[in-house]
């Protein structure tokens, strides 16, 4: 494939799914927007701390298989290994549900132990209906990370993306309408039954865009010991991210209350948005980056890079700088009690600014099979998040939580750039890409020949 040909396809991927990223955010922010008001702070907080444990307990249901899927379905996509492709769908789906239903029975048996007693009725409805959401999230997590190895990003996105938050908002709106008030349990189980409809066009999908030659084919599982060394550390390298990214309002709601923790989710979850372009780019470029590396393509891997980190920092500044300055007022739409948390905001975006500034490089390291060497730095920083958010939060509040992330964030992609110009010779950073996206690599280069 000419470098031309590769710009051109990177760029209309990561176009298409870029909009697709902004129209889903839009939806899940009006979704929240008006989950919030109707539900009030206390309400909301109660659900919003249910969904970040949610979030957290979908990384080991799914362990690390997400990340696998693109991974090595690409790979064997290009040496036409259809077997292989078939025995590691097989396994990545059933593994995940059944550790979904496991950890999420037992999650709910310690939550009504430790917390049922103290907390209204409507949480006994959102903690079953939050089982529920995890085994339905878990193995709709393995069905897109599919759809997005085979290169149907757009598909991917939308069950998930596009029609859940719709639901759940429509179903929302009918229940309040109708009740004159809307409970943790109510909108839990809205939620329910969004998730389990985008999971259904999911798997109709995944039927209909797997290649030809997978049906009929039997499944050959023999590499499933190669899948578990791979998604072991893939899963602690998830586990971690999702860990720093929901320890803020986990931390708030057992420091603070429900009512702070719903304050920085949704603070969390604006901040997001300055991750679009990143993240849009990631779906395209890392089925992209494991094909190369599998053919031992490392000039044409050293231009995909080359390609992708200008364009993503440059995307992502105007983003940035307008949730910064309209801050207040984005925080504002959620409610009078939301818009205290503005500084927390503006510290989380800054952190997804300068985690543009080193490119791609944690789905570098971990498409060309380095995934082993990234657990050192996550697991540091992971660690060091936690400490450091409790103690901001003690210290300065909200604030003192971003701040700890932000910074947490900010060692482990440094860390990271130094692996993989150590070990790829690759520079991954903004700083080291001009203008026509190709980089200076004499020494890797010279290396090489």
């Amino acid at each position: 494939m000419s470098q031309y040909r590769l710009d051109t396809e990177i760029q209309k991927g990561a176009g298409a799914s870029f909009f697709i990223s902004v129209a889903s955010a839009g939806l899940v922010f009006f979704a929240h927007l008006w989950l919030a008001r109707w539900m009030g702070e206390a309400e909301y907080g109660l659900l919003a701390y249910l969904f970040s444990y949610i979030n957290i307990l979908v990384v080991p249901s799914t362990l690390g298989l997400v990340i696998s899927a693109q991974r090595f379905l690409p790979g064997y996509l290009a040496l036409g290994k259809v077997a292989d492709m078939r025995g590691f769908l097989s396994f990545s789906i059933r593994t995940s549900f059944w550790l979904a239903v496991f950890l999420g029975l037992g999650w709910a048996a310690v939550m009504w132990l430790t917390r049922g007693s103290g907390l209204p009725d409507s949480f006994q409805w959102a903690l079953a209906g939050g089982v529920i959401l995890l085994i339905l999230a878990a193995t709709g997590s393995i069905m897109a990370a599919t759809l997005r190895a085979f290169r149907h990003v757009i598909s991917s996105q939308g069950p998930q993306g596009m029609l859940e938050p719709v639901l759940l908002l429509l179903l929302a709106c009918i229940l309040f309408q109708t009740s004159g008030r809307l409970d943790a349990g109510k909108a839990m189980g809205c939620k329910v039954f969004a998730a389990f409809t985008a999971l259904v066009i999911l798997a109709g999908l995944l039927r209909k865009y797997s290649p030809p030659e997978l049906a009929g084919t039997k499944g050959d599982a023999r590499e499933r010991r190669k899948w578990l060394d791979a998604s072991f550390f893939l899963f602690i390298i998830t586990a971690c991210h999702m860990a720093m990214s929901q320890t803020g309002t986990i931390l708030a709601g057992a420091l603070t209350g429900p009512e702070e923790a719903g304050v920085f989710f949704v603070c969390e979850k604006i901040a997001t948005i300055s991750a679009f372009v990143l993240i849009a780019f990631n779906y395209i470029g890392a089925p992209k980056m494991a094909a190369l590396w599998t053919l031992k393509d490392m000039r044409q891997l050293r231009n995909l890079i080359g390609s992708l980190t200008p364009r993503i920092f440059l995307l992502t500044l105007p983003i940035a700088l307008g949730l910064v300055v309209f801050s207040r007022s984005i925080l504002g739409l959620f409610g009078p009690g939301f818009i205290r948390g503005w500084p927390v905001l503006v510290l989380l975006v800054t952190g997804h600014v300068i985690c543009t500034c080193t490119g791609t490089v944690g789905s570098l390291l971990v498409m060309t099979g380095h995934q082993k060497k990234c657990v050192p730095p996550i697991l540091t920083c992971a660690v060091m998040n936690v400490g450091l958010a409790a103690l901001g939060i003690l210290l300065w509040g909200l604030p003192g939580a971003a701040l700890a992330w932000t910074v947490s964030v900010v060692v482990c992609n440094g860390w990271f750039v130094m692996l993989a110009y150590r070990i790829l010779r690759i520079n991954t950073t903004v700083f080291q890409v001009n203008a026509w996206g190709r980089q200076s690599y004499r020494a890797g280069v010279e290396k090489e020949e």
